[in-house]
Formats: structure tokens, C-alpha cells, sequence
């Protein structure tokens, strides 16, 4: 098992993040793969996060729960 250091600069996660699921990777692989009918409401590298972080160890989370929660945000 890895250790983890005491104090971990949040920005440095996210730059790692984002150099393994560059958004312009993200983007492209969506395209490909039929995800991306029409560019207009739900962004894939916004969608991909929101699932990826959303569901965490132990937590039972369902799309429609994202859903939820993303529309009381964007209200």
C-alpha cells in the first residue's frame, strides 16, 4: 500500500487528473465513441468527472441522483 504524504497541494491531484484525462482526450473519445450527438447541454469532461468523482468508496450514488443534484446546483 502506498503512503500518503501529510500535506497534499489539491491543485497538484489536479493537474496529475487532468494530464491522464486530458479534456481534449476526453473530448475526442467522446465524439468517437457516439457519447457526443450534439454539443450543446451536458459538456463530456464535465460528465466523465461527475461520475468518476461522485461515486466513492461506500457511497451508492445512481445517474439519476447526479442528475438531481446537478439541477439544484445549476437552479
Amino acid at each position: 500500500m502506498a503512503l500518503i504524504p501529510g500535506k497534499i497541494n489539491p491543485y497538484e491531484i489536479e493537474n496529475v487528473l487532468n494530464k491522464m484525462f486530458s479534456p481534449e482526450w476526453l473530448r475526442e473519445t467522446a465524439a468517437r465513441v457516439g457519447y457526443v450527438q450534439r454539443n450543446r447541454k451536458i459538456d463530456p469532461v464535465t460528465f466523465f468527472w461527475v461520475v468518476v468523482l461522485g461515486f466513492g468508496v461506500g457511497v451508492q450514488r445512481t445517474i439519476a441522483s447526479l442528475r438531481r443534484a446537478y439541477e439544484t446546483v445549476s437552479a
